[in-house]
């Protein structure tokens, strides 16, 4: 079940946006893209200002991303894949964990999701699609078997993607 408050911003659903990594890095992602929206259209003189602080606040989110992906090199918690169709089709090596909505694919694992935001990101590539059936992406969560943590789940308004 997805939820929005009457701003139409990301909501978390069942856990905090940082209970999952990838989580709070979309809501990011959102953030941004709606400050971009906005600086398109604002024809004030201040929309240059705001350009150029969005650009280092995009700087800072790729310095996150590095980072955490340097965490999740180090601290592995990934479970052996026991079975074909539950292995990330981007690696081929961990589990897929992540489940993206509407869709319901769950075929990637939390380090590539974590990749492909970095690369929509710098691609200027929103709002985040499947990378299977390349829908785009309202809802995530994360498969309660493949992390320590309860599961969680953000959704986002459809108009604002």
């Amino acid at each position: 079940m997805s939820s929005s408050s009457a701003m139409g911003k990301p909501v978390a659903v069942a856990g905090s946006l940082t209970s999952t990594p990838g989580l709070y890095l979309l809501y990011k992602l959102y953030e941004l893209k709606q400050r971009c929206k906005e600086d398109r259209s604002s024809n004030s003189e201040g929309a240059d200002d705001r350009k150029s602080m969005t650009e280092k606040e995009l700087v800072q989110l790729n310095r996150k991303i590095e980072k955490l992906l340097r965490k999740l090199d180090k601290y592995d918690l990934s479970e052996p894949v026991l079975c074909k169709e539950d292995e990330c089709v981007v690696c081929m090596n961990h589990r897929a964990t992540i489940c993206t909505f509407p869709c319901g694919h769950r075929v990637v694992c939390r380090k590539c999701f974590v990749r492909t935001i970095q690369i929509a990101l710098s691609q200027r590539l929103l709002p985040l699609r499947c990378v299977l059936c390349r829908a785009k992406i309202v809802q995530l969560s994360q498969d309660e078997k493949a992390v320590l943590s309860p599961p969680s789940a953000i959704s986002l308004a459809d108009d604002n993607l």
